[in-house]
């Protein structure tokens, strides 16, 4: 009855209408904005696992209630202001602004370049989702925009039902897209979170100004509103300095993060994307130094914020004389792409013999062999992993190149994007770091005289393909899909080239052969005489590891039939995260990321396993000794003879392995560094600039947030190895 008698009384002063008499016949969007807020909230904190502390609390709820109000605020004013307006010019608005909103959602999602490449589908649906969420959001805004007729919103003069179904709908849309957000993809795909989030925040405030009209939220006065946004800016600024560790705490939380991410952004002053309050910018007011810089060693200033400034690095030395004498061993390096050792059996009993049985015949050749029981990857992608373990470095001591991929699935140099197709877009950077200069395990045992070769099968990935320099330090390197026909395009064409090579090359030379199996990497197919485990994604997972270890059969019965003395070395470039309906890697770093099975065979050692935590850079300098190669100087692996020959007992080392992303643009989208020993994991954020801490020996566990990071060793490891390679990664075009 009060809106109506508003809506009477001001449409009645002398047929006129002021923006202000809309202003105060609006419902109370900053109240339902603020509400609806902290529901979320509350809700994320009960079903989202995490640390919280109560002055976190607190300083969560100040920015809740600061962004809720306005944001609802904004509301109310854009639909005051329009108020004087036709209502043809009104829906042009709401319409025109809903369409580029569902525009540039579909845009960013890349949509629109998947539409003519093998995602066509699945851009199609991403097409018409943005189209439906386009039609909702003019509808609902169209509809409650005021008018002359109705200054509180043409909604409230519609009958009740019909106003409480449309409330009712928004909040079930509102809980769907909170669910979706929390639950789907989790940690990747930005946008698409963005998006559920304004879907779940502006859905909920308007539900709740629609099921509330007959209950009305409480008005408050814009002074009021004002000076306690205000008193909350202080509080949170003040609480922010005092603990500052306790801010970390929020960003274990997909919406808390969110509301960090928002208040860096206002705070940094200098737009580095780094400010002094949540991320450590030691000079907000110069862009050149923050935590992300690259730090210049020697120039007298602190460029990254860390360790003060840094000592200029020895240059590299020279590479030492290389015998005369030929190599002891052939050397066979396979690598199997995206295989989790837990789903093997020799790793885990569950798989094995009397269980699921992935492995049989891996499992017998490791029983006779040296197993790592704790490797690990140094990158989460292919690229970074591969690239790095070849020269036995951590991978932000290489030279990174700016390669773009397109949606065909091609990697191209920036000055060959001209060669795109008129159907074929760029879809995101990918740095590739195969033209480093500094010298491979390929590279040093070929000018040893050995026979250097690779069979590569790297799927639709490419990023082992011809073109990238990676083939550059072989004699010969075969891909399976330029090389084999398509209907060989699997392990089992591996295998196939693996054969032609080794009949190539003569017994009295020595060989280097690298094998790139990219099964399990694919998507989930059905193998003919391979069992079958069941419909599920890991069912699919597990299938295509059991295709996998046939194949590896057919592979050592050849490696025996050469007949001279060989190392053998099987390992995974890097894990697998399974996130039904898909499965992933590269986009975080847990235990199912880097973990990797590492398993070796060297005439004259006694089998057994070994439980030192190793990497894959350990590779390097341990294939040159058995080579009897003298390695470069300056390397970040180390021999494992003495655990795997000499049976030393494990010792205490601290390891690094890493992972990023980049938009098209070249911006960073993830850049994570982790230390870890075996036991306990530190994780640097380097956007964020937070350190989160995890239990290693848990396959998945919660983070907690390390405080003081200044005095653990494993954050100091980390500082320091972001201190020796310049902070950011940079790559060069």
């Amino acid at each position: 009855m009060l809106a109506v008698r508003i809506d009477q009384t001001h449409s009645s002063i002398n047929g006129k209408s002021s923006w202000r008499i809309f202003l105060r016949a609006a419902p109370p969007y900053p109240s339902a904005s603020v509400a609806t807020l902290l529901a979320i909230i509350i809700a994320e904190l009960s079903l989202v696992a995490g640390p919280i502390e109560p002055v976190g609390l607190a300083i969560l709820i100040c920015l809740c209630v600061f962004f809720g109000a306005i944001q609802g605020l904004a509301w109310k004013v854009v639909l005051s202001l329009l108020g004087k307006l036709p209502r043809a010019a009104q829906l042009v608005f709401w319409w025109l602004l809903s369409l580029g909103v569902g525009f540039q959602l579909a845009y960013a999602l890349g949509a629109f370049h998947r539409l003519y490449g093998p995602y066509r589908n699945l851009a199609i649906q991403v097409v018409a989702a943005s189209c439906v969420a386009t039609a909702s959001l003019g509808f609902v805004t169209s509809c409650l925009q005021p008018t002359r007729a109705r200054p509180s919103g043409t909604v409230f003069g519609w009958p009740s039902a019909v106003r409480l179904g449309l409330g009712a709908t928004l909040l079930l849309i509102a809980l769907i897209g909170f669910y979706f957000d929390i639950t789907y993809y989790v940690g990747i795909y930005r946008t698409a979170h963005t998006g559920l989030r304004w879907t779940t925040w502006l859905s909920g405030m308007f539900a709740l100004v629609l099921l509330t009209h007959h209950f009305p939220l409480p008005r408050i006065s814009t002074r009021y509103a004002v000076g306690s946004m205000l008193a909350l800016a202080i509080s949170f600024a003040v609480l922010s300095r005092l603990h500052p560790e306790v801010v970390d705490t929020l960003n274990v939380r997909p919406w808390s993060a969110s509301f960090v991410r928002l208040t860096r952004s206002i705070l940094d002053f200098d737009r580095d994307g780094y400010d002094s309050l949540f991320s450590g910018d030691c000079n907000d007011f110069n862009p050149r130094i923050n935590p992300g810089a690259r730090e210049i060693p020697g120039n007298g200033v602190d460029d990254n914020c860390s360790l003060g400034d840094a000592k200029a690095r020895p240059v590299r030395a020279e590479l030492p004389p290389l015998p005369s004498q030929p190599s002891p061993f052939d050397v066979i390096l396979i690598t199997l792409d995206s295989v989790r050792p837990d789903h093997l059996g020799l790793y885990n009993p569950a798989y094995g013999r009397g269980g699921r049985n992935t492995s049989p015949h891996l499992d017998a050749w490791a029983r006779e062999s040296i197993v790592f029981e704790r490797a690990y990857a140094s990158g989460g992608w292919t690229s970074i992993s591969v690239a790095s373990m070849m020269r036995g470095l951590y991978p932000r001591r290489l030279t990174w190149t700016k390669y773009y991929e397109t949606s065909w699935f091609r990697l191209l140099r920036k000055d060959a994007l001209t060669s795109m197709t008129p159907r074929e877009r760029f879809r995101q950077m990918f740095p590739l770091a195969f033209e480093d200069p500094n010298p491979t395990l390929a590279d040093l045992l070929r000018r040893r005289g050995m026979h250097a070769a690779a069979v590569v099968y790297d799927g639709f990935s490419r990023m082992l393909s011809r073109g990238v320099g990676i083939e550059n330090d072989f004699d010969e390197y075969l891909e399976v899909e330029t090389v084999l026909a398509r209907n060989r395009h699997d392990d089992s064409g591996n295998v196939l080239l693996t054969g032609y090579v080794l009949r190539r090359v003569p017994t009295d030379r020595r060989l280097f052969l690298w094998v790139h199996f990219f099964g399990p990497h694919s998507n989930n197919e059905t193998h003919p005489g391979t069992p079958l485990y069941g419909p599920t994604l890991v069912d699919g997972y597990d299938h295509e590891i059991r295709y996998l270890d046939s194949q590896l059969a057919r592979l050592w019965k050849m490696l025996e039939e050469r007949g001279t003395p060989m190392v053998i070395v099987i390992a995974a470039d890097h894990g697998e995260v399974f996130s039904d309906p898909v499965r992933m890697h590269g986009m975080a770093i847990g235990e199912e990321d880097i973990r990797v099975p590492l398993i070796i065979r060297v005439p004259g050692w006694k089998p057994g396993r070994v439980s030192q935590v190793v990497s894959l850079v350990d590779l390097f300098p341990t294939l040159l000794a058995l080579t009897d190669t003298p390695a470069p100087s300056g390397i970040d692996g180390v021999d494992l003879a003495p655990w795997a020959r000499d049976k030393l007992p494990a010792e205490e080392r601290m390891l690094i392995s890493e992972t990023w992303r980049f938009e098209g643009s070249g911006r960073p989208l993830l850049d994570l560094i982790a230390g870890f020993d075996g036991q306990r994991k530190v994780v640097l954020n380097l956007i964020d600039h937070t350190f989160m801490l995890y239990d290693q020996t848990l396959l998945r566990g919660t983070p907690e947030v390390l405080y003081h990071a200044d005095r653990d060793r494993l954050a100091r490891f980390i500082l320091q190895y972001v201190e020796q390679t310049g902070g950011s990664l940079t790559p060069v075009d």
